[in-house]
């Protein structure tokens, strides 16, 4: 393969960070000037993985059939880096970034430099094949300009098809047809245009790509929908990993119109039967008719603004036997009767690894009765997770005597606002609190903002990085 396919892109397309709203700039996104490439820039990388992998031969790039060769790290870092054999490239090249992950990136348009994987392409013709497969990994359909573009490289350059791992969509790339001074009539029919094209890449990649992961941002229009599940079938029935998130360059945070549309959400996921990591985020509530919408397989599940009751989450997550990491921030449940969802978490809960829940809609003005039901039932859940590893309460209202209850095998904790002495329902005192804190014998990570007026957090921090405790942060937080 020649390298005009790289050096002629301008933006949009396979792999583009061009108007990204998450991040900037894919690895194969080469519209702006690059200054030469050095040597010094990656060397701390390779050295990092050579150390961490010991170079034993254990691990086997998925690139390559055969295992790297066995060398010293001395000997490894002695040579030219055109003297690196290439499965030790395809290795470096895997623990490089290519594009963040949804709950890492930032949700901005701003864009920066390009990644290493996409300088050292350009390298020598040797680099640029080793690189291709991780920067045509990924197609990003951002705007109009990246749907035309990707369709013209798919079609002079099919062998890149067989390399894409994922699928961002993001819908105001079919929203907006490409900016035009004519008639209604000649926008519409350019609109009509672009969404064939659209659908016609949806079809290549679903078929003859290895899809794992699909990424849809903004609502489907209605009119589409019905298409998108025709094309995308394949892709979905073995897809690991699948999101539904709003676009966030083109919605406000609480604009319902913009929020994705439950309905096509139920609908696609009920064709995803390898499904094992699912995002949902702003998903609106009013059209969601059947509860019984994951598949068994799922381990990972992110909700975010899903509004429905604890009852809908509770049919949910009782059929999930093999979830591992739950993650659920602002549901809306403040005064909701929580009696299911307590039984949901006993049936899955003794399973579940990762556990963060952030509910900030009781943060302010709340009666105290439901401020302390909440408090309970959070404790509950808690109680059924006796295998979890990391814990994150985020919000206000949490009572420190949960410590009781925590289960044994925490290796990360987080305890947002934990609230002291809040009236007679408070049972539990500071020291109290740090003694539960100390009989959690896998704690690695702690991080706490507590109401506690109390002038011996350095001491508290002091005495839990003796008993093993590699990271404390004990803060006050001031609330009336």
């Amino acid at each position: 393969m020649t390298g005009s396919i790289i050096s002629d892109r301008e933006g949009g397309g396979a792999n583009t960070r061009e108007a990204a709203p998450t991040s900037s700039l894919t690895p194969g996104h080469f519209a702006l000037p690059v200054p030469p490439y050095k040597l010094s820039e990656f060397e701390l990388v390779m050295r990092e993985y050579l150390k961490r992998n010991h170079l034993s031969g254990s691990h086997t790039p998925s690139s390559f059939e055969s295992p790297p060769q066995i060398m010293s790290l001395e000997k490894v870092l002695s040579l030219p880096h055109d003297q690196l054999p290439d499965e030790i490239w395809v290795s470096i090249f895997e623990c490089l970034p290519t594009y963040p992950s949804p709950e890492r990136r930032d949700r901005c348009s701003s864009t920066t430099d390009e990644y290493p994987i996409q300088r050292m392409s350009r390298t020598c013709k040797r680099m640029r094949a080793i690189a291709l497969p991780f920067m045509y990994s990924d197609v990003y359909l951002t705007t109009d300009t990246s749907v035309l573009r990707t369709l013209l490289e798919m079609w002079h350059h099919p062998e890149l098809v067989r390399h894409v791992r994922r699928f961002d969509i993001y819908m105001r790339a079919l929203l907006y047809p490409p900016r035009s001074n004519r008639t209604l009539r000649a926008v519409l029919r350019e609109r009509r245009q672009l969404e064939q094209e659209f659908f016609g890449i949806a079809s290549v990649l679903t078929k003859h790509s290895p899809l794992t992961t699909l990424n849809f941002y903004g609502a489907l229009p209605k009119r589409l929908a019905d298409d998108m599940l025709a094309q995308c079938r394949p892709a979905f029935v073995r897809a690991k990993n699948i999101s539904f998130e709003r676009d966030p360059l083109t919605s406000t945070k609480f604009d319902r119109k913009s929020w994705v549309d439950a309905q096509n959400v139920q609908n696609i996921l009920s064709h995803c039967h390898a499904i094992e990591q699912v995002r949902l985020s702003m998903v609106h509530s009013g059209t969601f008719t059947n509860a019984h919408t994951f598949p068994h397989s799922l381990r990972t599940l992110y909700m975010h603004y899903v509004q429905l009751s604890p009852n809908t989450y509770a049919v949910w997550l009782s059929q999930l036997p093999s979830l591992k990491l739950l993650h659920i921030s602002n549901p809306g449940w403040a005064g909701a009767d929580f009696t299911s969802l307590i039984a949901a978490f006993g049936h899955f809960g003794p399973n579940l690894e990762s556990l963060a829940i952030e509910e900030s809609y009781m943060a302010m003005g709340i009666r105290e009765k439901t401020y302390f039901t909440w408090a309970t039932v959070t404790t509950e859940m808690v109680k059924c997770c006796s295998t979890l590893t990391e814990l994150r309460l985020n919000g206000v209202c949490y009572r420190a005597d949960i410590v009781r209850d925590l289960p044994e095998p925490l290796v990360s904790l987080v305890m947002d606002r934990m609230q002291f002495g809040a009236g007679r329902f408070e049972t539990i005192s500071y020291v109290e609190f740090l003694d539960g804190l100390i009989e959690l014998p896998f704690l690695k990570k702690l991080i706490v903002n507590h109401n506690y007026v109390h002038e011996d957090d350095l001491e508290a921090e002091i005495i839990l990085r003796e008993r093993g405790v590699q990271s404390v942060a004990l803060k006050y937080w001031y609330y009336r």
